[in-house]
């Protein structure tokens, strides 16, 4: 196995822009080169094991082409488009490139679609793929990363909802203890906090929301179906904080954010419909927000601790006073233990 380095990968730039000019470079050719170029001094066997690597070190993902032409007495590329700067992609993998740029288009309205050209990086996806070069970047991004691992499924349930096609799956629900066997129609995946979530309706017509990671042997039928004209998701998208919704209807309701928290919900929202009714002199904020209740936005208010006070929405209290009561409740057996 060749030792990916910083220098190595410079040495195969070289090695293979000289053999793309198609002039039969020599050793000695190839060695000056990279002697010019890098300003260190470079033996035969070294360069052998360079031109070895290239060829067959699985690894690097270039599988190059390279023979020694005896009657030019230098070295060539026995098919004349191949670089290393391209990746060759069997069918499978040109499939599964072609879905990862389908999804990724899916982007294109939100802020992350506004700062890049996604059309341009779905094109270069072919580029970066077993690029040894992004082994050597230094990190100066940090995202959030997740264990997540149904990738699988991901896939197979996108397919289906854009033939519009019904699927068969097995759901472990988590909150039963119960494994079950669903017939559903795919209608929307959708990503909250590093974890995916796929709606369908249940039997009420209500929407649903089933964690990918519960969801197993996902196959997709035949059977065409459309969702209920009762149900309204961009309505349940564009008012709702997470994915488990527990209101029929939208909801109002105002919460009092302390001074010391203000600046934050100013600069993060907690939802897009969040209205500011008043600014206290003492710096305290009362807030309107239109949403459906769901456990998340329940979460997300318990989160501010005692900064934050629902003043108007008698089931959002409810629902936020028993939460409290049931963690002091636990409170009190674990340390009674």
């Amino acid at each position: 196995m060749a030792s990916l380095n910083k220098q190595a990968l410079l040495r195969y730039k070289i090695i293979d822009k000289l053999i793309r000019q198609k002039n039969y470079p020599t050793m000695q050719d190839i060695i000056e080169l990279c002697e010019e170029q890098i300003g260190k001094r470079f033996s035969k066997e070294t360069i052998q094991k360079d031109i070895e690597a290239m060829k067959n070190d699985l690894s690097l993902g270039y599988e190059a082409p390279i023979r020694y032409n005896r009657l030019y007495k230098g070295y060539e590329y026995t098919d004349e488009d191949f670089s290393i700067n391209t990746t060759n992609l069997n069918d499978i993998e040109k499939e599964q490139l072609k879905s990862a740029s389908e999804i990724l288009l899916q982007f294109k309205e939100s802020k992350l679609g506004e700062s890049i050209k996604l059309c341009d990086l779905s094109q270069k996806l072919k580029i970066l793929v077993n690029s040894p070069e992004l082994l050597y970047q230094n990190k100066i991004i940090d995202f959030e990363n997740s264990n997540f691992s149904k990738y699988e499924e991901l896939q197979k349930l996108y397919q289906a909802m854009k033939n519009k096609n019904t699927v068969n799956l097995v759901y472990y629900c988590h909150q039963e203890n119960d494994i079950r066997a669903y017939t559903v129609f795919p209608l929307l995946l959708k990503e909250y906090r590093n974890n995916w979530y796929l709606f369908v309706e249940n039997k009420f017509n209500k929407p649903q929301a089933l964690n990918l990671n519960y969801i197993f042997d996902v196959l997709e039928l035949d059977t065409k179906a459309s969702p209920s004209d009762a149900v309204d998701y961009n309505s349940y998208l564009k008012h709702s904080i997470g994915v488990q919704i527990n209101s029929d209807y939208l909801e109002e309701l105002e919460i009092l954010f302390k001074a010391n928290v203000a600046n934050d919900i100013k600069s993060n929202p907690l939802h897009d419909s969040q209205q500011i009714l008043e600014e206290h002199e003492n710096g305290d904020l009362l807030i309107r927000y239109n949403v459906y209740i769901t456990d998340e936005l329940i979460s997300e208010i318990l989160r501010f601790g005692s900064n934050a006070f629902v003043v108007k929405n008698d089931l959002v209290q409810e629902l936020i006073f028993d939460e409290i009561f049931a963690s002091f409740e636990e409170y009190r057996k674990v340390i009674k233990h």
